[in-house]
């Protein structure tokens, strides 16, 4: 893979970070092993990457023959130091190592194809972690074989379980497909069928996935194709076809349908023009009725203007009357009678008698009477002991003014809860670490950006009696470190690993001496 490109998929979520924190807060060597192509070397480089701090000092070798130990201490010296003794490599290694740690650093040593390193290159490496000379952190990257030798080396044994491998596994084909169009962007995507054959081919390993793909490319036998159609040809020419047939046969039954001419709407009649046929003897029968119509239509539109007027005399009226009683409500009986000349527009339906000549609408001027009962609001003084209810508008104001207090009462509810829940943690015991002896050992569980993820961890264990956490500062950012128990020595903590809970015994609980963990809290 390329140097420069790492892709972390869901299965390997948050792996280079759980190993840097392995590195940051304890003495263990890590191995990073998995077949030839699994994206051991990406991962290495992306964890020295993470790792990296002002406090480290970083040496990366990639091995490409055998290495014994005194070439090992020979090539870390000098990366060390350009004055390093090369008569005795391995001693000023471990001198030059010890006045790092001296002077506030760490020694980071990242080996990549460590299968390279022969039997005494291994022990040098794990006799630098046990003796302690400067804490250095020590990674090695190799295939499976690197870690059958260190088990038959004795080397977990040697460091007392101090050993973490991460086993690199394959990717399923979701995360291969992914992985192929972000490390080939600007190259086509490969079809279902091709995709099928990389896959097959490379066992779903990155390095592997990437050597396959390139030698397709390389083939020639992928064509990049700027436009591709949705369906074959055919099938397009043949939807194209029946949709046209479809709107072809809509316009001609539109067309069809059409009218020959548009009706006229003149004062709510529709006139459509007919052809018939009328014999001379059915003339004046025919000029009878049109004229019979024609006076029908002129009273309708009589009616319809009496109905008007009428309207437009009960809104005024109606309109009068709200006056009146907003008069009546402000204790003002003075200009009340004012009202009282309203109904004498009554006289305005006059016209009405002017359908007289006709003798069938004669009835249409009964409405006119209709606006007798418009003098109704006439009896609006009669209410004249109406000021009683002139107070009514009091409890109106009162009724409005006592809502500020619900706001303040409102306000305040929340803010007293707020202060409440966020006044202590019942796990956050820094004096009590502060005040233990700084010469025993603690069991680290586990440490997270989050302080509401560690509350949230802490809260779900049945028996928390013996969890403690503590803040500190890890890269400039806070940093919420959980551990349990409190041992006279490192062997007492090793062996309290084993009484755990099973839920814990899963974080992999690793022994720290209590004076780090009182460093780092004093650290904030």
């Amino acid at each position: 893979m390329s140097q420069q490109f790492y892709y972390e998929p869901p299965s390997r979520l948050q792996l280079v970070d759980k190993m840097a924190h392995l590195l940051r807060y304890s003495d263990f060597l890590v191995v990073i092993s998995g077949p030839k192509g699994s994206g051991k070397s990406a991962v290495a480089k992306q964890l020295l990457a993470v790792a990296k701090s002002s406090d480290t000092r970083q040496i990366m070798m990639t091995l490409e023959g055998e290495t014994s130990a005194s070439q090992l201490a020979m090539f870390c010296a000098r990366a060390l130091s350009a004055e390093a003794n090369e008569q005795d490599p391995l001693a000023s290694l471990y001198e030059q190592s010890r006045a790092l740690h001296e002077a506030g650093q760490h020694l980071s040593l990242l080996i990549d194809n460590a299968e390279w390193l022969n039997d005494e290159a291994l022990e040098l490496l794990s006799g630098l972690l046990i003796s302690g000379s400067g804490k250095p952190q020590v990674v090695l990257s190799g295939e499976d074989a690197l870690v059958r030798r260190l088990n038959s080396l004795g080397i977990n044994e040697l460091l007392e379980g101090r050993l973490h491998n991460e086993q690199l596994t394959s990717f399923v084909e979701a995360e291969a497909r992914e992985f192929l169009e972000l490390r080939f962007p600007n190259l086509p995507k490969l079809s279902t069928k091709q995709f099928k054959a990389v896959f097959q081919a490379s066992s779903g390993y990155p390095g592997r996935l990437t050597s396959a793909a390139s030698a397709l490319y390389r083939s020639g036998r992928i064509e990049d194709k700027k436009f591709s159609l949705p369906l074959p040809v055919p099938h397009l020419a043949g939807i194209g076809t029946v949709l046209f047939a479809v709107l072809a046969a809509s316009f001609w039954q539109f067309s069809k349908d059409e009218p020959d001419s548009e009706p006229q709407i003149v004062a709510g009649r529709v006139s459509v023009p007919i052809d018939v046929n009328i014999d001379q003897a059915d003339a004046p029968e025919i000029e009878g009725d049109t004229a019979s119509l024609d006076m029908r239509s002129e009273l309708s539109k009589r009616l319809a203007e009496q109905e008007r007027q009428l309207e437009e005399k009960v809104r005024v009226e109606a309109e009068k009357s709200l006056e009146v009683t907003a008069k009546i409500v402000d204790a003002d009986p003075a200009p009340a009678p004012a009202p009282a000349p309203a109904p004498a527009p009554a006289p305005a339906p006059a016209p009405a008698p002017a359908p007289a000549p006709a003798p069938a609408p004669a009835p249409a001027p009964a409405p006119a009477p209709a606006p007798a009962p418009a003098p109704a609001p006439a009896p609006a003084p009669a209410p004249a002991p109406a000021p009683a209810p002139a107070p009514a508008p009091t409890p109106v104001v009162a009724v409005a003014k006592p809502k500020p207090p619900e706001v303040k009462i409102a306000q305040k509810t929340p803010a007293a809860t707020i202060s409440k829940d966020t006044s202590n943690n019942p796990w956050l015991k820094e004096d009590q670490l502060l005040s233990w002896p700084s010469n025993g050992y603690t069991l680290q569980l586990l440490g997270a950006r989050s302080e509401e993820s560690v509350n949230e961890f802490m809260a779900s264990l049945k028996n928390s009696n013996k969890l403690y956490y503590f803040k500190t500062v890890f890269k400039g950012a806070p940093w919420h470190v959980v551990v349990y128990g409190q041992y006279a020595n490192k062997q007492a903590a090793n062996r309290a690993v084993a009484g755990l809970p099973e839920e814990l015994r899963k974080l992999k609980p690793w022994a720290r001496s209590i004076k780090g963990v009182q460093q780092d809290i004093r650290k904030k």
